[in-house]
């Protein structure tokens, strides 16, 4: 529908989830956009029949023009994404454009190169850390170095807001060098605390393919003769690698010659291929935040377990960023890739924070219980079916706040009928029926669903006081729900 409703030479893909980007090219003036956006919102809210049910949906918009917007790329999408926002607080089902002039993006405007280049010199830069861990052993294994600007009026400035004005040039060099240093600095510190953790720092591209990149990276570890220079590793953008692999893949080759280990991050987002991935020699593939963070609720599930495969096909380390919620880092357990870091484990912080909190931290049970199993992908079914369950639990939830349902009628009355009923009664039947933990969830997904049905049915009276009273018997029988599951997965695979 969205390809139709554009013109010839426009462009369409998908971000991820359900957000979507359009180029349009050639308008004839700054107002030529308004009919293609129109037309493309009224596509999408034509009525839907997927199998005998019908469904409508809405969209919101933001927009940006350039060159009106004279910004990069990463910035024109920023902008289009802060004025989708914009059209989703005014109503959705709607566009709205990206005004320069409003009071947020004058607070948000980039610093000048020249305030970056002063920053530098008083040392007004630090470095956040964020743990990596080992969900199956719940080990911290390492944290990534993410730079932070404490500015003396601001405060503390994310690097979104900075280090795009500094994009190819000798100032990002500068800042790079710094983030080596400091990260050195900080694992001489940990390791004298005992602490053994590898240190992964992003450096840009412009940064990373100078000529001179390996020479000062060398000369920035004879500094540390005691560090283990295998405990420090790059990571490069898998688009760095674009305009000249044969480049790339030699430096990656230099670092790796020095001791240094190399990851690709973001991978999936980019220009990812077999060609590709067999052409850079790099130690560890980095799955994107983006994958992760809708996996639950998206096909970008396939997507994660299509990676882990290349992964493990290439000989290369995985990692996942962006690991929200306990649910997340069982999913990807089950996937195969052990190895994690996201807000769900622990946000960015500063150096001295980081020792406590790994002496501190205790990984959840629903991930510890893994530590000694494997997980046949046979069984993948069971992991996709519990996804599901999460999901119809929260589109429920949903529907208290946003006052009506998008769940079908028929996943909503006949717990048959949803995902995990689906796969109970096909999949579960033909493997597990024999054991009590199958048993024992089929009750409790029939009292989920009565549950469900009565909330659904107060929000439709207008009753959403005794909705949300019922939400917590919801939540407490999704306990339940997943604790079977857990509990058959684990007489699986002990």
């Amino acid at each position: 529908r969205l390809i139709k409703a554009l013109r010839v030479g426009d462009s369409v893909s998908r971000q991820g989830g359900d957000e979507f980007t359009f180029l349009l090219c050639d308008l004839i003036d700054s107002k030529s956009y308004k009919n293609l956006i129109q037309r493309v919102l009224k596509a999408i809210s034509v009525t839907y029949n997927v199998d005998g049910v019908i469904g409508n949906i809405s969209a919101s918009c933001g927009v940006t023009l350039f060159p009106e917007d004279n910004s990069d790329f990463d910035q024109l999408m920023r902008h289009a994404d802060q004025a989708m926002y914009q059209a989703k607080l005014a109503g959705k089902n709607r566009y709205h454009l990206f005004d320069f002039n409003t009071e947020e993006y004058l607070q948000k405007k980039y610093t000048s190169q020249s305030e970056i280049e002063i920053a530098l010199a008083r040392e007004e830069f630090v470095l956040f850390y964020q743990p990596k861990i080992n969900m199956r052993t719940g080990n911290m294994i390492g944290a990534e170095a993410l730079i932070r600007w404490l500015h003396p009026e601001k405060g503390v400035i994310g690097p979104v807001n900075f280090l795009p004005q500094i994009e190819n040039t000798q100032i990002m060099v500068s800042v790079g060098e710094f983030v080596i240093e400091q990260a050195l600095l900080q694992l001489n510190v940990w390791l004298n605390q005992g602490k053994c953790w590898k240190v992964s720092i992003n450096i840009d591209a412009y940064h990373f393919t100078q000529e001179n990149f390996v020479a000062r990276l060398r000369q920035s570890l004879a500094k540390y003769p005691y560090i283990n220079s295998e405990y420090l590793e790059i990571e490069i953008l898998e688009t760095v690698a674009i305009d000249d692999i044969d480049l790339v893949s030699n430096i990656i080759t230099q670092c790796q010659a020095l001791g240094v280990s190399v990851s690709l991050d973001d991978f999936g987002t980019g220009y990812s291929s077999l060609s590709f991935l067999k052409a850079l020699p790099v130690d560890t593939i980095k799955i994107d935040q983006t994958f992760v963070r809708d996996m639950l609720d998206d096909d970008d599930r396939l997507l994660i377990e299509g990676i882990i495969s290349l992964a493990k096909v290439f000989k290369k380390d995985i990692i996942a960023e962006g690991v929200e919620s306990v649910e997340h880092g069982t999913v990807l357990m089950r996937l195969g890739c052990d190895l994690a870091q996201g807000y769900g484990i622990a946000k960015p912080m500063p150096s001295e924070e980081v020792y406590s909190w790994a002496n501190s931290y205790t990984a959840d049970k629903s991930w510890s219980i893994w530590a000694d199993s494997t997980w046949e992908m046979s069984n993948l079914p069971l992991v996709t079916a519990q996804a599901e369950h999460i999901k119809w639990v929260q589109t429920i939830l949903y529907a208290i706040d946003n006052g009506y349902s998008d769940l079908p009628h028929h996943e909503l009355i006949d717990h048959k009928k949803c995902q995990l009923g689906t796969w109970y009664y096909s999949h579960g039947e033909k493997y597990y029926r024999h054991l009590d933990s199958f048993k024992q969830l089929e009750v409790v997904h029939k009292k989920i669903h009565l549950v469900g049905r009565d909330i659904i049915s107060c929000i439709d009276e207008g009753k959403k006081a005794k909705a949300l009273s019922l939400s917590k018997t919801l939540l407490a029988l999704k306990s339940e729900v997943l604790d079977c599951l857990n509990i058959l997965q684990r007489e699986i695979n002990f």
